[in-house]
């Protein structure tokens, strides 16, 4: 198996790290459902595209303070809804 190549990063915050992406296998994406007023469902599911790991130089993993990997994801979000919103203005919505 080939090394993998070290990518230069950035951080949330802008702060730049090393890392290495690294293979992963989907268990589950299980969607994440809500009800809005009307009966309107909203269905919402995270979609994980990439991992990488944050590494030094030398491409070995860097863990936190507490010994564990840091890593970097990259992904979607896939959002459906069934219904219709109803705009109730006494609601606050």
């Amino acid at each position: 198996m080939a090394k993998a190549k070290i990518q230069d990063m950035a951080l949330p915050d802008g702060s730049p790290v090393k890392a290495v992406e690294v293979p992963f296998e989907v268990v589950t994406e299980a969607w994440n459902e809500y009800m809005l007023p009307g009966g309107a469902q909203t269905r919402v599911k995270n979609i994980l595209t990439k991992i990488f790991v944050i590494v030094d130089e030398a491409g070995v993993p860097i863990p936190d303070s507490s010994g564990d990997s840091q890593v970097i994801i990259q992904g979607t979000i896939a959002v459906t809804v069934s219904g219709t919103v109803e705009n109730d203005h006494d609601s606050g919505i």
